[in-house]
């Protein structure tokens, strides 16, 4: 059987096209935003707290919304991490280390501490979890307590969350926020430094000469 191609009116394809350009031009609300649409659109500064939920605006998910947060994780970890949390420039100048909250699915967070451990596999990682405190930690989750943010610092090759990964994933969670900690490229660096503190890289860059 022979099919034919036809064209498609220009019409139809003029609607197309707006509607498209429709979608690629339009706004999120303020309370939908999340930070990378706040900073550019609104220049929201990543260091502060403007709905005062006490989470730093480059690691709120809905910077703009105090009332939209994880529904089983607490935006920290619970660790030392914490203060560096709340002063992420200071990490980046001093330390040449970032940090940033991204999410993740459960299996996608034990492969990377697979990764992280080496020479390990997801079914290592998982059976890490013990059934008992994975059953602890489901329990007081469903009475509405939330878990500590999980962990992966790849400068120190530590993770965190083994346990709470395991419970979102039995409580059907399609993804999960995750801290990662890793080193600055030197090119990072350096791009971070001249565009926050021109002088001081002038210093380091001589010094390391």
């Amino acid at each position: 059987m022979r099919y034919i191609y036809k064209m498609p009116s220009i019409n139809t394809e003029i609607r197309r096209i707006k509607k498209h350009m429709k979608q690629i031009n339009s706004k999120p609300s303020r309370l939908q935003m999340n930070y990378p649409q706040a900073a550019r659109i609104h220049r929201l500064k990543p260091i502060g707290d403007v709905d005062r939920d006490g989470v730093p605006n480059l690691f709120d998910c809905h910077p703009y919304n105090k009332h939209r947060q994880d529904k089983y994780f607490t935006p920290f970890t619970g660790l030392g991490y914490d203060s560096e949390l709340r002063n992420p420039m200071y990490m980046r100048r001093e330390k040449r280390l970032k940090m940033n909250i991204v999410r993740m699915t459960p299996y996608e967070y034990f492969m990377e501490c697979a990764k992280v451990h080496g020479h390990s596999s997801y079914g290592k990682e998982r059976t890490a979890a013990y059934p008992k405190y994975v059953e602890e930690y489901k329990q007081r989750t469903l009475s509405g307590s939330k878990m500590p943010l999980p962990l992966i610092d790849y400068h120190l090759e530590v993770q965190e969350g083994r346990h709470r990964a395991a419970v979102a994933e039995e409580l059907g969670a399609e993804t999960i926020p995750v801290m990662i900690v890793e080193d600055m490229s030197k090119e990072e660096w350096q791009d971070h430094m001249g565009k926050h503190d021109s002088e001081r890289l002038k210093y380091y860059v001589e010094e390391e000469k």
